[in-house]
C-alpha cells in the first residue's frame, strides 16, 4: 500500500503552491498530484518545479486523474513503461490533429489566433465548459500536456491562422 496526497491550488491563507513546497521540504517522498482549475503553462511549470508528481486541469476527462494515479502509482512501483502516458490513436502517417472532430478543429483554430474561452464559446455558440472540455480533448488527442506545448505543436504543424 502506499500513500499520495492530491492537492488543490485554490486554497485560502497560504495556497496550495506555497502549501506544495513545504510538503517537498518535509516529506519529499510523498507523491503529489495538483488539481487545478487552472492549467495556463506557466502554472503547471510551477507546479512541477515545486515537486508536483501530475497536474490535472479540473476541466480534464475525470479519467485524466484515474491515470496520473496511475502513472504515480506505476513509477512507485517500478513498472517499465506503465508511467507513460497512453499511446496516441493516430495510425501510421496520419498526424494526430487529423482526430479532431470538426468543432475542436474549430475552438484550436480560435484559441491559436489569441481568443480566450469566454470568447471562443461565444462565437461558437456554446458554454466556456464545453469550450474547456474540447480544449482538454485537443491536448489528449494532439500528446501535449499545457498551453505552450500545444502551442508548439499547432507551429510545427503549420496549424497557426
Amino acid at each position: 500500500m502506499w500513500t499520495l496526497l492530491l492537492l488543490d491550488l485554490s486554497m485560502p491563507g497560504r495556497g496550495g503552491l506555497e502549501l506544495l513546497r513545504l510538503i517537498r521540504l518535509k516529506r519529499p517522498d510523498l507523491p503529489v498530484i495538483v488539481v487545478s482549475m487552472h492549467d495556463t503553462s506557466t502554472l503547471v511549470a510551477q507546479c512541477l518545479r515545486a515537486g508536483a508528481a501530475e497536474f490535472v486541469a479540473k476541466s480534464a476527462d475525470p479519467l485524466d486523474l484515474v491515470r496520473a494515479v496511475q502513472r504515480v502509482g506505476a513509477r512507485r512501483a517500478g513498472v517499465p513503461g506503465e508511467a507513460d502516458p497512453p499511446p496516441r490513436a493516430a495510425t501510421a502517417g496520419q498526424a494526430p490533429h487529423e482526430l479532431l472532430t470538426v468543432r475542436e478543429s474549430e475552438a484550436l483554430q480560435h484559441l491559436l489566433g489569441g481568443a480566450g474561452l469566454d470568447q471562443v464559446a461565444g462565437r461558437m455558440g456554446v458554454s466556456e465548459k464545453t469550450v474547456s472540455n474540447y480544449q482538454t480533448m485537443i491536448r489528449q488527442k494532439l500528446g501535449v500536456g499545457s498551453a505552450m506545448e500545444l502551442l508548439q505543436y499547432a507551429r510545427s504543424h503549420g496549424l497557426m491562422p
